[in-house]
């Protein structure tokens, strides 16, 4: 990165708010420039770097490899150094997960063979991936990854298997191939 001269450091700091009483603890420095409540972004020597990773480095912390600057205060224009600390991107999903800014639309419960088939034969039948995620409650990653999956399903009549659309129960057993790993 370019060295900062006084002119820049001004223009930097003349875009941060740091009346007290933002945030969840009233200590965030907010990043006023832009019309997103979004990440800040300024402008320096013709490229764009976050405000808060400026902000860090201007706080006395070295960006190292592998670790991205992550906000513990959760506010994303923040640009206060004290809320900013180095992490990974695995950290910072995981503290989203935990403190809720993120959500999981997964469901808990693994599906059923059966139940694999009846989402194949409705993605066959035209149902889009959005509807599908929406009606069985899966992110879009993990549907990909069952309809990989259920292509090719064989089916082997082994009494006491999962039910299969429209087969009484017991009269199915469902396996996906696997695929040789090795």
């Amino acid at each position: 990165m370019k060295r900062l001269t006084k002119r820049d450091l001004e223009r930097f700091w003349a875009k941060i708010d740091k009346t007290p009483g933002h945030g969840p603890n009233g200590d965030c420095w907010l990043w006023m420039a832009g019309d997103r409540a979004d990440y800040g972004s300024f402008s320096l020597g013709g490229r764009t770097i976050r405000a808060h990773r400026l902000a860090f480095r201007l706080g006395g912390g070295k960006q190292k490899p592998g670790l991205i600057v992550m906000h513990t205060c959760d506010v994303t224009r923040c640009c206060n150094p004290a809320n900013l600390r180095l992490g990974t991107q695995s950290e910072n999903i995981r503290d989203a997960y935990a403190k809720g800014r993120r959500h999981q639309p997964t469901r808990s419960v693994p599906l059923t063979d059966a139940e694999l088939l009846q989402l194949k034969d409705e993605f066959d039948h035209g149902l889009s991936k959005r509807m599908l995620a929406r009606k069985w409650e899966l992110d879009r990653t993990t549907l990909r990854r069952l309809l990989n999956r259920a292509l090719p399903a064989t089916v082997s009549a082994l009494p006491g298997g999962p039910a299969v659309a429209g087969l009484p129960s017991g009269t199915a057993n469902v396996t996906p191939e696997r695929r040789n790993e090795a």
